[in-house]
């Protein structure tokens, strides 16, 4: 395992710290030491080590007309906590090739119901229900401006909802947008 701690110099003189590392099982977090996403980059950042220069990462499976990855935040505010109001589209997906896309009225009404139970910070864990039906989701939001953003769903543990930065308890609202909405399968 390669351990990386980067600086990110900016002209008024603040720098802001990164910490990730390139690890065989593709197992690591990437931190700024207050805030923690399980997007893993330590191949990304190796070859720019290596080569002096920094390649986008593009998604595997980007929504239509965007080629920013899932789940790397948002461009205009990394400090928003909840999903905004300008959705254009919302991909559910339980494992592929199983998934279905919806337009902005479902995808607003699908983010709204996401954004109502309280939030903490997440520990990007859950605890498993006994006898739950464990169904996973991948609900990918994308927007006007802006990369997407990614938030995992599963009926079969708590909390429920997490999108690497926050997490929530699952409700009723959501499961009842997600039976409408999720592919069959």
């Amino acid at each position: 395992m390669t351990n990386y701690l980067i600086r990110f110099a900016y002209p008024d003189g603040d720098a802001l710290w990164i910490g990730t590392a390139e690890e065989p099982n593709q197992c690591v977090n990437t931190t700024n030491g207050t805030l923690t996403s399980r997007s893993y980059v330590g191949s990304h950042v190796t070859a720019a080590y290596r080569t002096g220069v920094w390649r986008p990462v593009r998604s595997e499976d980007p929504l239509p007309g965007d080629d920013r990855p899932p789940g790397a935040g948002r461009a205009d505010g990394a400090r928003r906590t909840r999903l905004g109001h300008r959705v254009r589209a919302a991909r559910l997906a339980r494992r592929a090739p199983s998934r279905s896309e919806h337009g902005a009225p479902a995808a607003t009404a699908l983010a709204a119901a996401l954004n109502s139970p309280p939030v903490r910070r997440s520990e990007n864990m859950c605890q498993g229900i006994p006898d739950a039906k464990p169904r996973e989701f991948q609900l990918v939001f994308g927007y006007a401006d802006g990369p997407p953003a990614l938030v995992r769903v599963s009926t079969g543990c708590t909390p429920g909802v997490d999108n690497g930065l926050l997490q929530a308890e699952l409700h009723d609202t959501v499961r009842a947008h997600l039976e409408r909405l999720a592919p069959p399968g």
